[in-house]
């Protein structure tokens, strides 16, 4: 897109938006007027400077360029955002005002005592220029930078890569994390975590991402009954027949192509028990109906005996539920089929998507003729029965639910910032212990209504939150410049355009390794591997650095203190000038 455009007409429009949201999935145009003041994730009839186009056409008349784009804007709150000091800046600039104050003392008392015995000027002023410059710590610069330069190549062997060597300690500094969620705390890949059935029945799955590694169990990890197991089977067969991804191994990897939620499906029925490929293999495609943003519904219709031409055709559908239900006939029960009620569905759907997920409905059944002409439902009327629901989630990373408690445990205090959904950053936050309630969630409206980010009462609301969700990039900054004025060291993770005014903010900036450019050059060091534990492994080396630092300092005050009293003491005692 090469400006910030206001849409007058889109067909299948959709846009990939990740460096201004942080949120991988495209996402579907319309012409519909929004509100002046929602986020730019929410502004549907929007289309911005720098974003890809991933599917259909739109035409759309320019209200931004340069500068006034939503990019030129971000890059203008980098350039003029004053980057904060690092923690171990602040502290040897500290250390060294101190220790200069008290060495000029302490030269000035000798100069005092030696004048005062008889002493020639001459030799008094070299006498305090001597012990000046023998009682400052000029190892310590060095001492410093053999210190961080063996914690920078311990890092890098922990997936951290350091931009700027003050960094290292300031990692190990830090009091609040303020992560994105979407890669850095989640494996950013969508995987179907509960299945519910019409009769209420509720199948939980295990493993994350597309991978086939993970089982089906009851709630609380009971075994399937026979008839759930079968319902679970039916469903996942159907999935996987009306499905245009791909999932397969090859040279000991796992290889994925195609849209997200059909390649979560396939990961879904490897789990269930039974290879995709083999299912498709068995059956003769007829018809298909992709999925657009108009019809919220793709659909598949097939011959399941592939030697007899005039088999009966079925047909298997997958989509949004309220798309899907006008078309079904029946709902799938441990009694057989039982006619659709949407009232005992809706509040499944609703219960479902409170906890953040994204959910998906799954039907089958047949046709009387192939389709002629146009294969849409509507068109064509199958017969269908509705086989469940499907919820889908970005899961957790393995080890981030280990390494959010090692941070706490550590006195480190992690925030989470995100351009996702409330409900489904709760989600993430309260599996994690980040947050407890929706009382410790803020959304970017919210966060605008707080007024002034100057004010006081603006860096209080923000200190008793542990979630943003929905904020912009420029909240985003705010909330950080808010925390480190509150005398928060604070860390900042990010991988996108959106994120380079807070990592410039911060104290210290972490950027994503599979993040843009713009991300990486902001920030003060990479991880490679995106992974929260990373984060937490490189606040352990940070710390590390800094104990050796302030090991080092004590050596070297010692012994510049151990020459003041030498001096001091020799004088006094009317002896000569010892050094």
């Amino acid at each position: 897109v090469p400006a910030d455009l206001r849409l007058l007409h889109g067909a299948q429009l959709t846009i990939d938006e990740s460096l201004l949201s942080g949120e991988s999935a495209a996402v579907e145009k319309t012409i519909r007027v929004v509100e002046p003041d929602i986020p730019i994730g929410d502004r549907r009839n929007m289309a911005y400077a720098g974003s890809t186009v991933v599917t259909g056409r739109g035409c759309g008349i320019v209200v931004g360029t340069g500068s006034g784009t939503e990019v030129g804007k971000i890059a203008g709150a980098v350039s003029n955002t004053e980057a904060a000091k690092p923690p171990l800046l602040i502290r040897m600039e500290d250390f060294s005002r101190k220790v200069g104050i008290l060495i000029i003392a302490a030269s000035m008392i000798v100069a005092g005592i030696a004048f005062y015995q008889g002493t020639p000027p001459i030799d008094v002023f070299f006498l305090a220029v001597a012990l000046v410059v023998s009682a400052i710590p000029e190892g310590l610069p060095v001492a410093i930078t053999v210190a961080l330069s063996i914690a920078a190549s311990r890092m890098a062997k922990r997936n951290v890569i350091v931009r700027k060597l003050a960094a290292v300690e300031s990692l190990g500094s830090c009091t609040t994390i303020a992560t994105d969620k979407t890669g850095t705390l989640t494996v950013n890949q969508q995987t179907a975590h509960i299945i519910l059935l019409p009769s209420g029945e509720r199948a939980e799955v295990t493993g994350a991402g597309y991978f086939p590694d993970g089982t089906i169990t009851g709630s609380g990890g009971e075994p399937l009954s026979e008839s759930v197991r079968t319902a679970v089977s039916r469903l996942a067969t159907a999935a996987v027949i009306c499905n245009e991804g791909s999932l397969f191994p090859q040279d000991g990897e796992w290889i994925h192509h195609g849209d997200a939620m059909d390649v979560a499906f396939l990961a879904l029925s490897y789990k269930a028990g039974f290879d995709p490929d083999s299912v498709r293999n068995s059956v003769i495609r007829v018809a298909e109906v992709p999925f657009e943003s108009e019809t919220m519904y793709a659909a598949s219709y097939y011959r399941e005996d592939t030697k007899t031409i005039d088999a009966p055709i079925r047909v298997a559908a997958k989509g949004a539920v309220e798309a899907l239900i006008p078309f079904c006939r029946a709902m799938k029960s441990p009694a057989g089929d039982l006619p659709i009620d949407p009232r005992a569905i809706e509040p499944q759907l609703h219960a479902l998507m409170e906890e953040g997920y994204r959910v998906l409905g799954v039907a089958e059944g047949s046709t009387p003729s192939k389709p002629h002409g146009s294969p849409y439902l509507d068109t064509v009327q199958p017969d269908l029965v509705f086989l469940g629901l499907v919820g889908f989630i970005d899961p957790l990373r393995p080890d981030v639910k280990e390494s959010v408690k090692t941070a706490h445990e550590a006195g480190v205090d992690v925030v989470m910032i995100t351009g996702d959904h409330p409900g489904t950053a709760l989600t993430i936050a309260k599996e994690l212990t980040i947050a407890r309630s929706i009382e410790e969630v803020m959304t970017g409206q919210q966060v605008e209504a707080l007024g002034d980010p100057s004010l006081p009462s603006y860096a209080s609301a923000i200190e008793q939150v542990r979630v943003f969700a929905r904020v912009t990039p420029l909240q985003k900054r705010d909330i950080v410049n808010a925390l480190v004025r509150r005398g928060h060291f604070v860390a900042v993770t990010g991988d996108g355009v959106n994120d380079a005014p807070a990592l410039r903010r911060a104290n210290i900036g972490v950027a994503m390794g599979s993040g843009t450019d713009v991300a990486k050059e902001t920030a003060s060091m990479i991880v490679t591997d995106d992974n929260f534990s990373s984060i937490v492994a490189g606040v352990e080396e940070g710390r590390f650095a800094y104990d050796n630092i302030r090991k080092v300092t004590y050596l070297l005050i010692s012994t510049g203190l151990s020459e003041v009293i030498l001096f001091i003491l020799s004088l006094l005692a009317g002896l000569p000038i010892p050094l």
